[in-house]
């Protein structure tokens, strides 16, 4: 295993796997084993440049209540591709090459995953979003 691997899976949190499906697929295994620990190490980034995004553009977020809020979110994550590029961004950086090539051949399903679980991630933490 090179260097680059063994650094990146070393410093990914442990996500605790709810595995009981026999029949689960390569793609949900691939959200399991790297999508969700990258995005719990990425937390704190991902969290700041949401923040930021909203005060340099979208300022009236911090006045919305949270049912809009999570529309707000859900609004930016699936139509902003500025903000989607950069978050897409910082997930991929943190790929070993085999995740990276796997990525490649399954962009799409992969990236609504990703998409999915940030939305659901940045919901989560909405008091954090508030001033």
């Amino acid at each position: 295993m090179n260097d680059r691997k063994k650094i990146l899976l070393k410093i990914r949190p442990e996500i605790k796997k709810n595995e009981s499906s026999i029949h689960i697929s390569e793609e949900e295994i691939f959200q399991n084993n790297t999508l969700r620990p990258i995005l719990k190490f990425q937390n704190t980034i991902l969290i700041e440049l949401f923040i930021d995004y909203v005060k340099k553009h979208k300022k009236l977020f911090f006045e919305l209540n949270n049912k809009l809020k999570f529309e707000f979110i859900e609004n930016i994550i699936n139509k902003d591709q500025k903000f989607k590029a950069l978050t897409k961004g910082l997930v991929i950086g943190y790929f070993t090459m085999d995740e990276f090539k796997f990525y490649l051949l399954r962009t799409n399903n992969i990236n609504k995953r990703l998409y999915s679980l940030l939305s659901s991630r940045l919901k989560d933490q909405i008091k954090q979003l508030d001033f």
